[in-house]
């Protein structure tokens, strides 16, 4: 033992506030006989530089506050987390304002606590262990400079509301298979967050989870994501939200809003490809211009679309959309449908079912139903006797056989 170099007695436990408040220019090493590091044992030990374990340590626990707002801590030596720490206190690192390197990865903790390291500002980065499975709420919240977490194990199955919360230079997250669920507000403010690494197993991104994450290069909706808050990427530019990969999950396609489409540009979604006729943000307008392909047999144009987050109307069927298309026998055409364009279904010869959802169609131009099958039935909505006439007319001689029925 040196001046510097302060043996702590051969006791069990350290108990609470045991060293409180001391003023030691230099660490302390506590003895392979201790089990038990108290609440705030070491609370505010001032110019306290290091801890150091005896070689064998059989520390299990370390209670909350234990380390907390020790200035100094780590600026002469690595904290070293002993093999035998299985158990960690709320606060227990909380406020080292200097503590950048931090070594948990031999210990055998199963939660980090909520608050752990809470308003650390230097923490840089952090490996844990195999053994954990859980990483409660504000662990790591404004931790500022935190650049990287690293995981050993699969045996992660939860991280916290707010667990990364404020740390502005966490540049990459690779979240373990197991984990179902990102909390709410689990990376707000990760401003330089770049690469996000979303397991399979995951269901539920909560609200503002991603908020004013501003450098998203990376990220993929994994396809077993069932719910996403309209707030997850709050704050972020959608031309950011560009490299968020929602292709494997069309409930994400629905939530990820990101630039809005332009006029005239156009989209495969689903079985169908779509013109922009209106860009807005809640009153956009497409027009259905075509199959993805002329395999289908079954196909229904939709009343919206969701295309970069909003929801467009679908409004039109374009000129020649399905012309040709000879293995078409079905298609129900949505309830926002106004106009149906020349030549639209023309030569879909095995077309034999048409159902009409929209009561607003206004115009069928000609040729529209030319050569589809002469048995075909053409089904309008319920209406009155008097409006059915009368909307009849504007699908009669578009090309049809006599044969083809019009019903209701």
């Amino acid at each position: 033992m040196n001046d510097r170099n302060f043996l702590l007695p051969a006791v069990e436990e350290i108990c609470d506030y045991a060293v409180e408040g001391v003023y030691h220019n230099g660490g302390f090493e506590i003895p392979n006989t201790v089990v038990t590091v108290g609440d705030y044992a070491f609370y505010k030990a001032h110019n306290t530089n290091f801890i150091k374990f005896q070689e064998t340590s059989k520390v299990t626990t370390m209670g909350s506050f234990a380390f907390a707002y020790i200035q100094n801590l780590g600026t002469e030596a690595p904290f070293v987390l002993p093999v035998s720490v299985t158990t960690l206190g709320e606060y227990c690192f909380g406020y080292c304002q200097n503590l950048s390197n931090f070594d948990m990865s031999k210990s055998s903790v199963v939660s980090i606590p909520a608050f752990l390291f809470k308003g650390s500002t230097n923490l840089h980065e952090v490996t844990l262990p195999a053994t954990v499975k859980t990483i409660e709420a504000y662990a790591f919240f404004e931790c500022d400079n935190f650049n990287n977490i690293y995981f050993l194990g699969d045996t992660l199955e939860k991280i916290g509301t707010a667990a990364f919360q404020g740390c502005q230079n966490l540049h990459e997250i690779d979240v373990p298979e197991g984990v179902t669920a990102i909390e709410n507000d689990t990376f707000s403010g990760c401003q330089n967050l770049n690469v996000i690494k979303l397991p399979d197993s995951l269901t539920t991104i909560g609200d503002n989870a991603f908020e004013d994450c501003q450098n998203i290069h990376e990220m993929e909706i994994p396809p077993n994501v069932t719910y996403m808050s309209n707030t997850t990427f709050n704050g972020v530019d959608p031309e950011k939200l560009e490299n968020v990969d929602t292709s494997k999950n069309a409930y994400a396609q629905t939530k990820v809003k990101k630039a809005l489409p332009k006029k005239n540009s156009k989209w495969t979604i689903g079985k169908l490809k779509y013109k922009i006729t209106k860009a807005h943000a809640t009153k956009g307008t497409v027009m259905v211009v075509g199959a993805k392909d002329k395999k289908q047999k079954t196909l229904t144009i939709p009343s919206t679309v969701n295309i970069n987050g909003y929801a467009f109307k679908v409004t039109s069927i374009g000129s020649k959309a399905f012309y040709n298309n000879k293995k078409l026998k079905k298609v129900t055409i949505g309830s926002n449908v106004t106009a149906i364009g020349k030549k639209a279904f023309q030569n879909c010869k095995k077309l034999k079912t048409i159902t009409v959802k929209s009561q607003k169609v206004k115009s069928v131009k000609s040729n529209a139903f030319k050569n589809i099958h002469k048995k075909a039935k053409i089904k309008l909505p319920k209406m009155s006797k008097k409006k059915f006439n009368k909307y009849k007319k504007k699908f009669m001689k578009k090309g049809q056989a006599t044969t083809v029925k019009i019903t209701k």
